[in-house]
């Protein structure tokens, strides 16, 4: 097939990158669409600055490029329904690749050649309904598009030979280097063959130890909490990825439980270590030895093996040490005595009893709230949970926005609201936000949707999700578009400072003109 016309479903950060690179041939004419007016012009001039500032392109280049795109937000123009080959670059959501390519199918020509730029979805599951599947392959760039040569072509369940060697050749043809999947895997090639030291995501290991350590920064004594990584990991990232853990349970450690939390771990291997030593001439200390040195080494490389299998297994084997080579320990004499013994007893089973009332509590809050999960039961849980009350006060808040509220429930929103500012939470000032804004308090909404791009900032997703909050309470006033350029310049500054650039989508890039406007 004699491809000419090529088409880019998504005017984003991607879509703008994988355009530029297909108008570096000039027997190709290059469309982009987008569902919201965006300037992918101006887009393409910021993201190749750099390559025209250290010679690799001159300016002469980039705009004889620029001369053969075309962009339109017409999904019925001319420059869809000619497209000889189509690249989807749009969010990654199954529903709306579906959507888009269910639009396109109805538009294009039957010949016509689709592809979606998708890291991590299936093209068989993209392409499941559409009628000529066997003209659909999967084209992974890789971020930034313009600069890494790699393309991975990945054929679904129906795709065609003769369809992924065309989009092969067209690769070829810009100057890419195309690797073809023959089979439709998890993670594709790159990404696989990147896991045997990296996680899903393909991001060595040493970035997460680096981010999980800032995060022991912040609270080097006592760490900050359980959950602590997955919840600050964003706030401290140089680019965006993702995971829930820092892979290695010792800094894992750290960032939840500080210094204090590592000792004592570190105490319970050693204590075991020493006992094995000790009691090495029975029978099972050598195994108990090998076990417990596997327990160190794994410790080092994983945590999403750990958090189900790690921690049960590694009080397994501190049991199995006590029972086997505990007469090898030499206890201080003090620990001998009759009341050590039973006060050490006593305070265990009063701990243990504590436990369980506050156990106790959490399981009949989350029944009351299961049951009803109107504002009077959110309160009563809030009271009676320790565990989940920050959760409980969240719910009763976000309730309250929105509704119109007699003066008892603002009252209590208030003030849930202001003991909710005071948490470290990847999620809870998102929600501030459209309460206060709600509210009238533009100040104190427009002071919390920073603090949520802050905290979230190497998500693309947080930006946009902010900007379409503030459209939705959007004010023609100084002081709110000041706001919006406040948190405008936030994301130009963290673009400045880290690796890689987040761009908005059409609509919140739309707003933010509007506002400046």
């Amino acid at each position: 097939m004699d491809i000419k016309n090529i088409l880019i479903c998504g005017g984003g950060m991607m879509g703008k990158n994988i355009a530029f690179v297909f108008a570096s041939n000039p027997d190709y004419q290059i469309g982009v669409y987008d569902l919201y007016p965006t300037d992918v012009y101006a887009g393409i001039r910021t993201n190749t600055r750099q390559l025209v500032e250290h010679g690799v392109l001159t300016e002469a280049d980039v705009e004889d490029r620029l001369s053969r795109i075309a962009f339109t937000t017409d999904m019925d123009s001319e420059i869809v329904s000619n497209a000889d080959l189509v690249i989807e670059a749009v969010f990654e959501d199954m529903k709306i690749k579906r959507e888009t390519f269910a639009k396109l199918e109805a538009r294009c020509r039957p010949d016509t050649i689709f592809c979606t730029n998708s890291s991590v979805m299936s093209p068989s599951e993209i392409s499941a309904e559409l009628k000529h599947r066997e003209r659909f392959v999967g084209t992974h760039f890789w971020n930034p598009g313009h600069l890494i040569p790699l393309v991975e072509v990945v054929k679904s369940d129906a795709s065609s030979d003769e369809t992924a060697q065309t989009v092969m050749d067209v690769l070829a043809s810009v100057g890419k280097e195309p690797v073809l999947c023959k089979k439709d895997v998890p993670g594709f090639i790159a990404n696989r063959l990147q896991g045997l030291r990296a996680n899903q995501n393909a991001i060595q290991r040493f970035v997460f130890f680096e981010d999980g350590l800032k995060l022991f920064a912040r609270s080097p004594v006592l760490g900050q909490g359980l959950g602590a990584f997955e919840n600050g990991v964003r706030s401290v990232q140089s680019f965006e990825y993702d995971t829930k853990y820092a892979h290695n349970h010792y800094i894992q450690t750290l960032a939840e439980t500080g210094l204090v939390g590592l000792a004592l771990f570190l105490g319970l291997l050693g204590i075991s270590a020493r006992w094995i030593w000790r009691g090495r001439r029975q029978g099972l200390a050598p195994a108990l030895g090998g076990a417990l040195a596997f327990m160190a080494g794994h410790a080092m490389v994983e945590f999403t093996f750990s958090i189900y299998c790690y921690l049960p297994m590694a009080f397994g084997v501190f049991a199995a040490v006590t029972l086997c080579c505990g007469d090898a320990a030499q206890a201080p004499g003090w620990l001998e005595k009759r009341g050590v013994k039973n006060g050490i007893v006593l305070g265990i089973c009063v701990l243990m009893a504590v436990f369980m009332v506050l156990l106790g509590c959490n399981i009949t809050a989350q029944n009351m709230v299961a049951a009803d999960a109107g504002l009077e039961s959110l309160a009563r849980a809030a009271r009676l949970d320790p565990f989940e009350k920050a959760d409980h006060m969240l719910s009763y808040v976000v309730q309250a926005t929105g509704a119109e509220a007699d003066g008892t429930v603002r009252e209590k929103a208030d003030g849930y609201a202001a003991r909710l500012e005071r948490i470290e939470s990847n999620i809870i000032p998102y929600y501030l936000a459209a309460y206060y804004l709600d509210t009238g308090r533009v100040e104190q909404g427009l002071e919390q949707a920073q603090r949520y791009v802050r905290y979230v900032a190497a998500s693309g997703e947080t930006w946009e999700r902010t900007f379409r909050l503030l459209e939705e309470y959007e004010q023609d006033t100084a002081q709110y578009r000041a706001g919006v350029a406040e948190i405008a310049a936030l994301l130009e500054e963290w673009n400045g400072r880290n690796l890689g650039r987040i761009e908005l989508d059409g609509q919140a890039q739309a707003f933010v003109e509007r506002m400046a406007g």
